[in-house]
């Protein structure tokens, strides 16, 4: 039987609900509220920017990848910690231990402070993106359609 182990780490939410994306392809930043993150209804996103269609997961940021790996490392780091720390020296084998340092999980803050609502002419979907891709025009990140 295999332990299952469990990694949380927070998505910063803003003060109306949505949550900040990002586009693995282009890098672009948009905000989705977070009901569509949660219900997990949606299997893909498409980007605001490019209009590339990804995973859902793919859209985490990049700091938000980073605290998972960070838990993920430390939660290893503490497990050989436990593993090496029972070792003694016998008359055979000399054992040199040194503790391995826990990273800091860092605090996520919202990158693009810039952001407008927009409305999907087709479905309805309400996106924060940034000003220049609301004046270029926007692909919605549930139905994918071209809005100008």
């Amino acid at each position: 039987m295999r332990d299952t182990i469990t990694f949380t780490t927070q998505i910063p939410v803003d003060e109306e609900g949505y949550i900040e994306l990002q586009c693995q392809h282009c890098n672009s930043r948009f905000r989705m509220h977070r009901e569509i993150w949660e219900e997990g209804t949606n299997d893909k996103l498409f980007c605001p920017s490019c209009g590339i269609p990804s995973k859902i997961q793919s859209f985490l940021t990049k700091e938000v990848v980073d605290n998972y790996q960070t838990q993920v490392s430390n939660y290893i780091n503490n497990t050989i910690e436990q593993l090496f720390s029972g070792f003694k020296n016998t008359k055979y084998i000399k054992f040199n231990h040194k503790p391995i340092k826990n990273k800091q999980e860092h605090q996520i803050l919202f990158i693009e402070k810039d952001v407008y609502l927009s409305r999907c002419s087709t479905c309805g979907q309400i996106v924060k993106i940034k000003e220049i891709d609301k004046i270029a025009g926007f692909y919605c990140p549930i139905c994918g359609d071209e809005n100008e």
